[in-house]
Formats: structure tokens, sequence, C-alpha cells
């Protein structure tokens, strides 16, 4: 994609290819196919072991300045060591549960970093949003069944974001008709405001995960184990990083799969995905270089 100069002479797009640059991270710009779904004007995306970051945006936008700088802030709040998800590719997520956890993701780096950025850079995406938010306030009437309800509080969680005075006009409506969604959407809520720092994004992204575990298990008797097949890229306290890894972390191994999961003590998530090049990787060697290593030595061994 050539961009026109009004996009490359911004001074947010000069900073996240200076910072890419210095981190070794490609980034890419392309255009999103017209098949995806027509709610997306654009998407970022990262992928840790390739050091890309993609961003796709619809042809129907290219000219679009607040586009690109909503697409650019989620690039920057990856560049600078914000965690992000990934999902353990050898067992498939029900893609409705996938839409699920692509959107808390999306909220957890809109809360962090784009909409206070877009504000203070003076854009707003009004004309975007209102689709949206007409849209979800047309379901606060609805009753909904089963994993719609879940899908129901995360649009409810991203409404609150984009605009929190319009979910206050019919809170008294979504309590009385919707309680299972409102209490979950609250519960998200309490687990993203706080946020301050990547340590504790990191910490409240398990919350939520565990929070949506939770919730899939009490309405449809499943568990999704949603803290060992989603991958929280790992962020730990600085007094923990001269520490043997075996202090903050241990291993996890599913019958079936080569991979040994590692996960954190502390929330009980899954920071990486280890395997011998996609081979078998015995769990009682990775606990040994635990044992054996620094924590800050396994992470740039890992890295």
């Amino acid at each position: 994609m050539i961009l026109n100069e009004d996009i490359s002479s911004l001074s947010l797009y000069k900073d996240v290819v200076e910072i890419a640059e210095q981190k070794g991270i490609e980034i890419i710009f392309s255009t999103l196919e017209e098949e995806k779904s027509s709610s997306e004007l654009g998407v970022s995306s990262f992928n840790p072991e390739k050091k890309i970051i993609q961003i796709e945006i619809r042809p129907s936008v290219i000219n679009r300045v607040e586009v690109f700088i909503h697409e650019l802030l989620h690039a920057k709040s990856y560049l600078l060591g914000n965690p992000y998800i990934q999902s353990y590719s050898m067992i498939q997520i029900n893609p409705y549960f996938h839409n699920i956890i692509g959107s808390i993701n999306n909220s957890f780096h809109h809360h962090i970093m784009v909409y206070p950025e877009m504000k203070r850079l003076g854009y707003n995406q009004d004309d975007i949003d209102k689709q949206f938010i007409d849209n979800i306030l047309e379901n606060c009437d609805k009753v909904f069944e089963g994993t719609e309800k879940l899908a129901h509080a995360v649009n409810l969680l991203e409404l609150y974001l984009r605009s929190p005075e319009s979910i206050l006009n019919v809170e008294h409506k979504i309590k009385k008709t919707q309680s299972d969604e409102y209490q979950l959407f609250i519960d998200l809520k309490n687990s993203i405001l706080p946020i301050t720092s990547p340590l504790e994004m990191r910490a409240a992204y398990a919350k939520v995960l565990k929070k949506l575990n939770e919730f899939v298990y009490q309405i449809a008797n499943e568990s999704l184990y949603l803290n060992i097949i989603i991958l929280v890229s790992p962020i730990f306290p600085d007094s923990y990083l001269e520490k043997s890894a075996a202090f903050s972390l241990y291993t996890l191994k599913l019958k079936g799969y080569p991979h040994v999961f590692v996960l954190d003590k502390d929330h009980n998530q899954c920071c990486y995905f280890l395997s011998n090049n996609g081979k078998d990787l015995d769990k009682n060697y990775v606990n040994n270089i635990l044992k054996e290593s620094k924590l800050s030595d396994l992470i740039k061994m890992l890295s």
C-alpha cells in the first residue's frame, strides 16, 4: 500500500516507524480484504515470532486520517510493551469465541492507548462509532440466550469505553432485562478501568479470561481452559528478574500435544508455548531450565 502524504507526514506515523526500527520490527500496510467483516474499517495485528505488525485498511476509508491514527495507536501500544495475546494454534477455538476474545483484546488497547491518545491528538471517530453505538443500544431490550449473553456483555464493555454516557442512559434497563450480561460487563469494566501499566494490564487480561471461562462454564457447562491455550505476553515485577525462573513460572503438558505450556504462578496464565521446533518437548527438560536459570536470562533466551 502506498500511503498518501497526509498519513506519512503525521508525527505519530514517524514515531511509530522509528520505534519499530529500533526494535527490529517491520510494519506492513495493506488493504483489508472486502470479505472480512464489514464493521472493520481497519485491523492491526502483531506477530512476535516474525517481528511484524500488520496494519490493514479498508479501501473505502483509505483517505480517512482518523482510521490510520486508530490503527497506528494499536501498533504503538504493542511497540511500547503493552501485552498482546496469542491463541495456541493446535487447538482450534470456536470462531464465535475467537471473535469475542479478539474484541476484548481490542477493548484493552482502546482503553490504555487508542482512545485517550486520539482525544489528546484532537481526532475522533464519532461517525464511525455511531452505527456501533446505535446497534448495541437497540439490543438492550433483547433477551439473549446461551453464549449470546457473553457477546453482548463484551459489546457493552466496548460501548462504555466509546461512549460512557450512552450506557448510563440505559443502565437501569440492562440491569432489569439482561442481569447476567450486566454483571459480566461490570466485572469486565472493573478489571480494565484501573489499568495504568503493562504489568497491571497483563494481570487484568488473566482476570478477564478467568471471568470468561467461568461465564461459559456457567451457561454451557464447558471449560475453554483460556488460561492455558491463550498466551498473554509475559511481564514480570522487577523484583522477580534476578530470582530463579522457577520462583515465578511452572509448566503444564497436555496429552497429545508437543508443546510445554509455561504459566506464571501469580495469575495462572500462560506465558510461553515451547516445543522442539514443533516436535515434542519434554516437560522435565523445561523444568530443569526454570530451576537453573534466572528469570531475566530465561526472558532473553526466549525473546
